[in-house]
């Protein structure tokens, strides 16, 4: 009698660890073919008059980007004696 319980559990776990271990397999295999996240990029100028930059100018074209899935990742200046530029970096991912 003890031994046929022990047979049972003995099976009821190796069942248990069966069936963990071939679910992390399968999400170790979807994580590798599924690979890093994919994404695009874009850098927009920024409106200027005069040498200034028009954020005001900006924000409409922004919201028509991020409608389309773009996000502003990052801004570059690049200030110069006579003017200054300014840069948008975007991001979406990949299509």
């Amino acid at each position: 009698m003890k031994l046929t319980i022990a047979a049972g559990i003995t099976m009821l776990v190796l069942i248990v660890m069966s069936t963990i271990i071939d679910s992390v397999d399968a999400q170790n295999a979807g994580a590798t073919q599924a690979g890093y996240p994919q994404w695009e990029y874009k850098v927009i100028n920024a409106p200027t008059d005069n040498g200034f930059i028009q954020g005001y100018k900006l924000q409409p074209r922004l919201n028509e980007l991020g409608l389309e899935g773009w996000e502003c990742v990052g801004t570059l200046g690049d200030v110069r004696k006579e003017d200054t530029r300014g840069h948008v970096i975007l991001k979406r991912p990949k299509r």
